[in-house]
């Protein structure tokens, strides 16, 4: 009897020790496609969170992941489509910048990402984090993203927000443009001739911005396209220091490309707004691709 008391506690806290290494199977999980960089947020302590990607077999999927500034610390893990685990990473500290490599895949549907503020050591903290999706096919070609949809606008009975309004202008020519503050603005790092999409919404005011590091007298090349919506949308490039090194509009145009050089090494933003120019008379939520090449 002692015996047999004895291997069933055994059997039982091997059960329970096995599974504390699983994450939680995080619910409100988020479809995310390959190609693209998708932001996250941890709110509170201990948390998981779940990202989807749909692949077919023979694809590579590499991920790497970064926090918003220096105080979360955070890791990845990777299963397929009925959760066998492919990557665990939940032995590892916490980390500022987690990734991982999948290897050849074998299974064709939605396989999973976990992301997770916590590890057998112990917890990350709380904050925003971005997740750059890399995607190989079978035949070793880096995979982009498809054209990103308008995401849904919210049925609400409050007006659209208008951006701010231009400086008062009675003559003929530009009315010019009120200022941007991107103090606030959480920023997502761009890799060179990795495209990135993002939106904007009639209501929501956001202000976007991307980074991307570069040496002295680089070129940039910049292509800035509106795939659905109808608002006006403003970019800039901005110097570590403040300096406006470029800025365009689309407005009447759905599609702009664009070749500058960067003086100066550092690290440059490139940020995407609303701007108030012609403004349609029925503002629709508005996807953009963003895609720079450093030469």
């Amino acid at each position: 009897m002692q015996r047999t008391i004895t291997l069933t506690l055994l059997v039982i806290g091997l059960t329970l020790s096995g599974l504390a290494l699983t994450p939680a199977r995080a619910q409100n999980a988020v479809a995310v496609q390959c190609g693209t960089t998708v932001q996250g947020e941890f709110t509170k302590n201990r948390e998981d969170q779940q990202y989807t990607i749909n692949v077919t077999p023979g694809y590579q999927v590499n991920v790497n992941g970064r926090a918003v500034g220096e105080t979360l610390g955070f890791q990845l893990s990777f299963f397929g489509p009925t959760w066998i685990e492919i990557v665990q990473q939940n032995n590892k500290p916490p980390s500022r910048s987690p990734s991982f490599k999948s290897g050849v895949l074998s299974a064709r549907g939605e396989h999973k990402i976990l992301a997770y503020n916590r590890s057998d050591y112990t917890d990350g903290g709380v904050g925003v984090y971005t997740l750059q999706i890399e995607c190989i096919d079978e035949n070793g070609r880096p995979v982009t993203a498809a054209p990103t949809a308008a995401p849904a606008v919210p049925a609400a009975p409050a007006a659209p927000t208008a951006p701010a309004a231009t400086p008062a202008f009675s003559g003929v020519g530009f009315p010019g443009l009120p200022p941007v503050d991107f103090s606030e603005v959480a920023k997502v790092p761009l890799r060179s001739a990795r495209p990135v999409n993002g939106a904007i919404t009639p209501r929501g005011g956001e202000i976007l911005g991307y980074t991307l590091e570069a040496r002295a007298n680089s070129t940039l090349e910049l292509s800035f396209t509106r795939e659905a919506g109808n608002l006006n949308l403003g970019l800039v490039v901005l110097s570590a220091d403040n300096k406006v090194y470029f800025q365009t509009s689309l407005v009447t145009s759905s599609a702009l490309t664009t070749t500058l050089t960067l003086p100066a090494a550092g690290t440059y933003t490139v940020g995407v707004f609303r701007v108030g120019l012609v403004e349609p008379s029925r503002p629709e939520a508005t996807a953009f691709e963003l895609l720079a090449r450093l030469r």
